[in-house]
């Protein structure tokens, strides 16, 4: 595990913190696995954007005003990128993708991220890293193409909608990057969730969640999953990463993504899915390929 930047700004309840986020964000895919034994994908994504919203904004909404009109482009982006959409293509994706393939395969953001930087917004380009960018993409090759869908069949074609989804995180990493700098973490996610929670919540009018409410008998258990998806797995833990972010360092905080996909492939095991040799393969190649790109 990486090491903080000094031990002046470093206590052990740092590394507390941040098993506690690996565990709160690799339980997320066995948790919207389970949102979906009556809700509907849109359903899902909606609900958890938009309760997560609620729980966010009171926390300092006037902080919302620090904003620059100038910024608020960028932020929406942040929300849309970040956010919104890829709780879309996740839920959409687990109707079929296994959670623990699903939690490996949400591993290769920084590598997403690092790519991108180079492709569209001129960062540098250091040879040492290429090296870790095959072997992350190789990993993905092996994760998509082996292993069985929850219905028995191929999951290659929905595993896409992951990988889609890990772009566009990386893509809004990188506009946070470059256009957000200068805000404060809990400033710009208060900021990304007061523009897409409202979204989120109008796209609920055009489902059927009042029938299902009434006749489908699992929708409480989905709506307790999802609640708690939005509650802790989202709002809670974005104002834990940034704790961490903060008083350590951005290197320390983001080897979480190391952690994730133990938890994820343990939560999935335990809920009788198969996690293959090939696919353990494709999880080293992977955890290996993030660990040697993002490499100082």
């Amino acid at each position: 595990m990486m090491q903080p930047k000094s031990s002046t700004s470093f206590h052990w309840s740092y590394y507390a913190l941040l098993l506690l986020l690996a565990l709160i964000w690799g339980s997320s895919f066995i948790i919207i696995k389970k949102s979906l034994l009556a809700l509907s994908p849109l359903q899902v994504a909606a609900l958890r954007m938009g309760i997560a919203g609620l729980a966010l904004v009171p926390l300092g909404y006037h902080r919302i005003k620090e904003i620059p009109r100038k910024t608020w482009p960028a932020v929406l982006v942040v929300g849309l990128l970040g956010s919104l959409i890829p709780a879309f293509l996740f839920a959409i994706a687990q109707t079929k993708v296994p959670s623990g393939v699903s939690s490996c395969l949400n591993a290769l953001v920084p590598l997403y991220t690092f790519i991108l930087g180079i492709l569209l917004f001129s960062q540098k380009f250091e040879k040492g890293r290429l090296l870790g960018v095959i072997l992350g993409l190789a990993g993905a090759i092996l994760l998509i193409l082996t292993g069985t869908a929850l219905d028995g069949g191929s999951y290659a074609d929905f595993a896409l909608f992951i990988v889609f989804a890990g772009i566009l995180y990386g893509l809004s990493a990188n506009t946070i990057r470059s256009y957000c700098s200068d805000l404060a973490p809990l400033t710009l996610t208060l900021g990304a969730f007061a523009t897409i929670s409202p979204l989120s919540l109008l796209l609920l009018l055009f489902t059927d969640l009042p029938t299902l409410a009434t006749n489908h008998p699992d929708f409480w258990t989905s709506m307790g999953a999802v609640s708690l998806l939005a509650i802790i797995g989202t709002a809670l833990a974005n104002l834990l990463f940034f704790r961490v972010a903060q008083r350590t360092s951005a290197l320390f905080a983001s080897s979480v993504t190391y952690l994730i996909p133990i938890v994820g492939v343990m939560w999935g095991l335990y809920d009788g899915e198969g996690f293959g040799i090939g696919q353990m393969a494709g999880l080293a190649l992977t955890v290996s390929g993030v660990y040697l790109a993002g490499k100082k």
